[in-house]
């Protein structure tokens, strides 16, 4: 079995998600058109939900993308096809920010590509 692991820091769901249950809660008090509530919740959960996740493993390199919180996208690059992965972190007030930069083996089928 593969197991991976992630690359920290994490993106924080729990701080994304109580923000996004504050700002539901708020957008409800108010007396507007529920179709701009609605734009309002869509708007907050697109913002606080969208995030990469890099992960690796013995074998590949892994980018899974969430939008609204959802798994949408899944990267995987094999670590043979790889010469270097540079990775850099940033810490951000809601998230930390993992940047990984991949080099694929020039004579393998393949581009590099900024995660």
């Amino acid at each position: 079995m593969d197991t991976s692991t992630p690359l920290v820091p994490e993106s924080r769901i729990g701080l994304r998600v109580a923000i996004l249950v504050f700002s539901i809660a708020f957008a409800l008090i108010g007396t507007t058109p529920w179709h701009s509530k609605l734009g309002f919740c869509l708007t907050m959960a697109g913002i606080l939900g969208t995030f990469p996740r890099p992960r690796i493993s013995t074998t590949c390199f892994e980018k899974q993308w969430f939008v609204i919180f959802v798994p949408v996208y899944l990267q995987r690059t094999q670590l043979t096809d790889v010469i270097q992965i540079e990775i850099s972190t940033e810490e951000r007030w809601l998230s930390g920010c993992v940047l990984a930069r991949i080099s694929h083996h020039p004579y393998r089928k393949g581009r590099p590509f900024v995660a």
